[in-house]
């Protein structure tokens, strides 16, 4: 791994590692987020335990405490952040956490919600934060760690078979007449 890739992978997943320990041992402030439902996310986490398949009693049970859903989102956020931060499953771990971002991101700053401009821009900055880190977390999904790409390695692989073949004809030309 190159220098540049060894500081920031770690740099971008520890504000996840953290807040994904933080809501494990200290679940109050994070439940209080999503029990607030100013953005849904209780509706949201409903809906999308639903489409995956979860029992309605498995969901209502998860939902009814939702220290529970927090603890285990938090352990699972840290361990993605882990496995960005060492460059273990990086493009996984990239996707995953991007869209935890964009999810924690409306969670914690509904815009619509502002009662005032003072608060709304707060809102906004922190959302634009937010926003540059599901850049570099998109970033690092779509690192090859400076190998090319698949298509350029196939497009290669042709042009050097090409080139192969090309010159196979030459030297019968050559050696037989």
């Amino acid at each position: 791994m190159s220098p540049v890739r060894t500081i920031a992978r770690p740099l971008l997943a520890a504000p996840f590692i953290i807040d994904g320990i933080d809501a494990a041992v200290r679940p109050a402030r994070h439940v209080e987020i999503i029990t607030e439902d100013r953005s849904g996310a209780i509706s949201a986490a409903r809906s999308v335990l639903q489409t995956l398949g979860v029992p309605a009693s498995v969901i209502d049970a998860a939902l009814q405490d939702p220290t529970v859903l927090v603890r285990v989102s938090g352990g699972v956020t840290a361990l993605a952040g882990l496995a960005l931060a060492r460059g273990k499953r990086a493009k996984l771990a990239g996707v995953f956490l991007a869209g935890l971002a964009v999810k924690t991101a409306v969670a914690r700053y509904p815009v619509w919600a502002a009662e005032d401009a003072e608060e709304r821009a707060e809102m906004i900055s922190a959302l634009l934060n937010r926003a540059a880190v599901v850049g570099g977390l998109l970033f690092a999904a779509a690192d090859r760690d400076g190998k090319p790409s698949l298509g350029w390695r196939l497009e290669h692989s042709r042009q050097r078979r090409d080139e192969i073949l090309a010159l196979r004809d030459r030297m019968k030309k050559r050696y037989r007449g």
